[in-house]
């Protein structure tokens, strides 16, 4: 990546993440907390334009139309979305788009590198074969999955077995486990999958032990198994394809 881009990316997630709390980011409707916020991006902005370095008013104005466009996405993500996946993918993406047009405006050199760069991974068949085991392991995974133990749930139901829990925390945790086997695969590192297993293991172990609950443990055992089962055939085949 190019040396303005880079600073630029760079110090967006510091100051968006390094250097700004929790509270701080669920509160920015309040005006002197986005206000804080928006003077800790000036000053990385400003160190960014002291190495460049920018000698011309021209190239401090758009560092400048950077600085309020920032503050201005975060003051309307923050009142058009909740606190949620979405609003951080819009918020991001904007701040983003913003960036590649300074760096656009100031050095277009650079972007057009940076997108060439970009360009033979993006066309590479085997970036494709890697998104597509990728997307079967963890998503389409999720679907049979759900589907697969589908019976069970009903099963669980009638019983009236308790399955209390976090509303799609379990389709998370399968979700994160599937692409960690996955990727655990992919990169020749198949022993940590036992480590995977064995923590979601533990965490079901005392369910297991208490018969007024082991309905709901066998129901999990199921689904974390075919799960396993599902992100090492996909991680097996894509390697496979890819001829390694």
């Amino acid at each position: 990546m190019s040396s303005l881009l880079l600073k630029l990316v760079v110090g967006h997630l510091a100051g968006d993440f390094l250097l700004q709390g929790d509270r701080d980011a669920a509160n920015k409707r309040t005006p002197s907390v986005l206000a804080r916020h928006t003077l800790v991006h000036a000053a990385i902005l400003t160190v960014i334009a002291v190495t460049q370095p920018f000698r011309e008013a021209g190239e401090w104005l758009v560092l400048g139309l950077l600085l309020v466009s920032h503050a201005g996405i975060d003051a309307i993500t923050v009142r058009a979305f909740a606190s949620s996946p979405r609003r951080l993918l819009v918020d991001q993406t904007a701040h983003l788009v913003a960036i590649g047009i300074a760096v656009q405006v100031l050095a277009p050199g650079e972007l057009r590198e940076a997108l060439a760069s970009a360009l033979p991974v993006l066309q590479a068949r085997d970036s494709w074969w890697f998104a597509g085991g990728l997307v079967t392991a963890v998503w389409v995974g999720g679907v049979v999955v759900g589907t697969a133990v589908a019976p069970y749930a009903a099963r669980l139901s009638e019983m009236g077995s308790g399955r209390e829990g976090l509303e799609r925390a379990g389709r998370t945790i399968g979700k994160c486990e599937r692409a960690l086997i996955y990727l655990f695969i992919m990169t020749g590192h198949e022993a940590l999958v036992g480590f995977v297993v064995a923590a979601k293991a533990l965490m079901r172990l005392p369910e297991a032990r208490d018969r007024g609950t082991r309905g709901a443990s066998e129901y999990y055992i199921v689904g974390t198994l075919l799960s396993l089962v599902w992100a090492v055939a996909a991680g097996l085949m894509t390697r496979a394809l890819l001829g390694r």
